[in-house]
């Protein structure tokens, strides 16, 4: 009897799942949860936002310091499983994407944006209520993506890891891990992205051909490390191939979302005299996401390295 009520002494249950762990059981076997949790307090927030964003070991910090000294190795690594140390690729991008957003927006951009149209292009049809409506429609959305590069630049990712699926077919990756490798190669540029934007725009220069370039170096030397032990001249012919299939499929895909969006303002806003109108002028409309000049294009196509 006072063996048995020892035992249930060192026994304590799981606040996740409810299930039974030893007093030195430091995680949970079922769920995964820490064993010992405290109450929220800004102690506790100081310590996750350290461990879990800032640490050198493990975390966002750890996932740039590695795609920048062993990209190859490490995306590799990631799929093969050893993940417990790196950022969730989607929220890295997530994260990267929203500081280069907010860069575009409150520092090169000063909170101003271009028109989607503008008055001096047809004063008659600035006037007219329809494309009123239907203007300011597309420029909120864009001018939220803008905002929001990060979402820009996953509903682009997909397109981009066909072009790198096909284009490396012969090597057996499953689509939907080039989705992965594509989600840490679109984070690696966009911290490349961030630095060139923030220097160029202190030195009061266009520095996107230095970003190009230090993207699509960055790009052959992962693959040349993630393919290890192959022909590195075969390794890099693939890979200008596979970008060029990635571009291609971006622009095509940029073209459609943007026909789609275009369609549907003209379905909720444009009436038959207005269509009338927009047909019989000549007519330029800028449908590029406001964010830079040549940025809008060129920014996400080439974050999908």
């Amino acid at each position: 009897m006072k063996k048995t009520f020892t035992m249930q002494n060192e026994r304590k249950l799981c606040r996740n799942c409810g299930q039974h762990l030893l007093i030195d059981q430091k995680f949970c076997p079922t769920c995964g949860q820490k064993a010992d949790t405290e109450r929220i307090d800004f102690h506790f927030l100081i310590h996750e936002i350290q461990h879990g964003i800032f640490h050198v070991d493990k975390g966002i910090l750890y996932s740039i310091k590695m795609l920048f000294t062993k990209p190859g190795h490490t995306i590799r690594e990631y799929l093969e499983g050893r993940r417990k140390n790196h950022f969730k690729p989607v929220l890295f991008v997530v994260i990267l994407g929203t500081l280069c957003g907010l860069l575009n927006h409150f520092v090169i951009e000063n909170g101003e944006r271009e028109k989607f149209f503008e008055e001096e292009d047809d004063p008659q049809l600035a006037e007219n209520p329809d494309f009123i409506n239907m203007s300011d429609f597309l420029e909120n959305i864009i001018g939220w993506f803008a905002d929001h590069l990060a979402f820009l630049i996953l509903l682009m990712i997909p397109a981009a890891a066909l072009g790198f699926y096909l284009g490396f077919r012969k090597y057996r990756l499953y689509y939907a891990e080039w989705l992965v490798v594509m989600t840490f190669l679109a984070g690696q540029a966009l911290v490349v992205y961030f630095f060139t934007e923030l220097i160029g725009h202190f030195m009061d220069r266009d520095l996107m051909g230095l970003f190009l370039l230090i993207a699509m170096s960055l790009n052959i030397w992962t693959f040349l490390q993630f393919f290890k032990g192959k022909s590195k001249k075969i390794i890099i012919i693939r890979t200008l191939w596979s970008n060029f299939l990635s571009f291609t499929f971006t622009f095509f895909y940029v073209m459609f979302l943007s026909l789609t969006l275009l369609l549907v303002a003209i379905v909720m806003y444009a009436s038959d005299e207005t269509l009338e109108q927009m047909s019989s002028d000549d007519l330029e409309i800028n449908i590029n996401p406001p964010i830079k000049k040549d940025s809008a294009a060129a920014a996400p196509q080439n974050l999908n390295p």
